[in-house]
C-alpha cells in the first residue's frame, strides 16, 4: 500500500493537531553533568548485573496544590514505569547506599590544592526545581589556605538503589503548550552512569490525556538513563572504556576543561562528542546527525533493511527542545524517543532506543522483555537506504513488508 504525498501531509496534520506530549528535554538540562568520584563508586564491569532498582523520590508531592487525581495518575505511570525498566535493564548494583555528590562552589586553581574544593556549595539541586536532602549527600573535604582540610559529613544515603528521580508537579513555564512532564539527569557515578535525575510533571495538562502519561513518564526516564544529548559524550564501550575522549589526554582540551570530562564547547553548550558516536553528514540536502554506536547502527540498518545506514537518524528540525535528544520523527514516527507522541498513536519502543542504552555502557538490556509492554514499530520498516535519501514531504511513505 502506498500513501500519496497530500494524505500523508494530512496525517501528519492531524498528529500535530492532536500532540499530547512535546518533549522540552532539552530546554531544561543542567549546564554540566556532576561526576561522583572515583574513590565513591570505582568502576564495575558489566560483569555481575542485577536489574536496576529506581527510588522515585516524592517528598515533595506532599505540599504540591496539585488535584489528587492528577497526583494518582503520576505516580501510577511511575509505578509502571518502574517495573518495565526493571525488567528490561540490568545494571552493576551500587553498593552500600547512594549518595550524591555534593556541590562545591570554589575549586583551587594552583597550588598543592588544585582542583580541590576550598568552599562547599550551600546549593544542591537536581533540576530546576528539586533542592537534595541533606541526606542524600556525601562527604566533601575542604581545602582552606593553611592546608587545613575540613569535611562536611555525608548523609545516610538511599538504600537499594541504583537510581534516585526526584519528583515534582508543578505548573513552570516549561509546562506550556501539551506537555505532560519533563526530566533531566543531574549527576553521575560508576563509569558516568546517571544516578539522580529529576521529573516534574504538569498537573493542569494530566487530566484529559491520561493514556498517554505513562509513556510520556518512561520517555522522561530514558532521558535521565542516558538518552540525551548530555550524556552522549559520556558513554562507554563494552570494556568501560569512553568512547569520547577526555581531558587532559584528548584533543581540544583547554585549561578550563576539567580532568576526566570531554572537552567542552562553550558556542553549543555542550561536551565534545567523538564521531564515532554522533556523527554528521549530508544527506536530503541538510545537515544529517545520527547516533553512530556499534549496537544502534545494527539495530537501524536491520531494522530499514538499509547496510550502509550510518546509525540512528536524530531530531534536527523542530524546537532547539527535540534536536539531538530524540530520534528522528519523518524515520521513527511512533517511536516512543520521537520528540513529540500524539493520543491517535500508541508509542512503540523499539530495539533502536534500547540499543542505545546498551551502547552507553552502563546496562544489560533485554531485549525481548520489551516485548511484552509494546507492540513491534512497523513505520518504515523494511523499506531500504531509499527511504532515509529523499524527503517525507516530497515523495511517499509506505507500509512496512508484511
Amino acid at each position: 500500500m502506498r500513501i500519496k504525498a497530500s494524505a500523508y501531509s494530512a496525517l501528519l496534520s492531524v498528529v500535530i493537531s492532536t500532540l499530547v506530549q512535546a518533549c522540552v528535554h532539552d530546554d531544561v538540562q543542567p549546564p554540566k553533568i556532576v561526576r561522583s568520584s572515583q574513590a565513591r563508586y570505582p568502576a564495575r564491569r558489566l560483569s555481575a548485573v542485577q536489574p536496576i532498582r529506581i527510588t522515585f523520590d516524592t517528598t515533595s508531592l506532599s505540599t504540591t496544590t496539585a488535584s489528587a487525581a492528577a497526583k494518582s495518575e503520576a505516580l501510577t505511570a511511575l509505578s509502571s514505569v518502574q517495573i518495565k525498566l526493571q525488567n528490561m535493564l540490568s545494571v552493576a548494583p551500587i553498593s552500600g547506599n547512594l549518595l550524591i555528590p555534593r556541590n562545591c562552589s570554589k575549586e583551587w586553581i594552583s597550588g598543592a590544592y588544585t582542583g580541590q574544593c576550598a568552599e562547599a556549595s550551600s546549593i544542591n539541586k537536581c533540576g530546576e526545581l528539586t533542592a537534595i536532602p541533606s541526606s542524600h549527600l556525601d562527604s566533601l573535604t575542604i581545602y582552606d589556605s593553611s592546608g587545613s582540610q575540613t569535611t562536611v559529613a555525608a548523609g545516610s544515603g538511599i538504600a537499594k538503589t541504583d537510581l534516585v528521580v526526584y519528583v515534582t508537579m508543578i505548573d513552570t513555564s516549561s509546562c506550556s503548550g501539551a506537555t505532560l512532564a519533563y526530566a533531566v539527569p543531574c549527576h553521575t557515578g560508576p563509569l558516568d552512569r546517571p544516578i539522580a535525575g529529576a521529573i516534574n510533571f504538569c498537573p493542569s495538562n494530566l487530566a484529559s490525556t491520561s493514556a498517554k502519561v505513562v509513556d510520556v513518564a518512561l520517555h522522561e526516564i530514558i532521558h535521565v538513563l542516558g538518552f540525551s544529548r548530555l550524556l552522549f559524550a559520556f558513554y562507554r564501550d563494552e570494556n568501560g572504556n569512553p568512547r569520547t575522549p577526555r581531558c587532559p589526554a584528548a584533543a581540544g582540551c583547554t585549561s578550563s576543561d576539567m580532568d576526566g570530562y570531554p572537552p567542552y564547547n562553550t558556542r553549543t553548550s555542550l561536551f565534545v562528542t567523538s564521531n564515532t558516536t554522533i556523527f554528521y553528514t549530508l544527506r536530503r540536502g541538510q545537515l544529517i546527525t545520527y547516533l553512530s554506536t556499534p549496537a544502534v547502527r545494527a539495530a537501524a540498518r536491520a531494522y530499514f533493511a538499509c547496510p550502509s545506514l550510518p546509525g540512528a537518524e536524530l531530531e534536527n528540525n523542530g524546537s532547539a527542545s527535540t534536536a539531538r535528544s530524540h530520534l528522528e520523527k519523518r524515520a521513527y514516527f511512533d517511536e516512543l524517543m520521537v520528540g513529540s507522541v500524539a493520543t491517535y498513536f500508541p508509542s512503540l519502543l523499539s530495539d533502536v532506543s534500547l540499543a542505545a542504552l546498551q551502547d552507553s555502557g552502563w546496562y544489560k538490556v533485554n531485549y525481548s522483555a520489551a516485548g511484552l509492554y509494546f507492540a513491534s514499530l512497523r513505520f518504515g520498516r523494511g523499506l531500504g537506504c531509499g527511504f532515509h535519501e529523499v524527503d517525507c514531504s516530497a515523495t511517499a511513505a509506505q507500509d512496512p513488508p508484511a
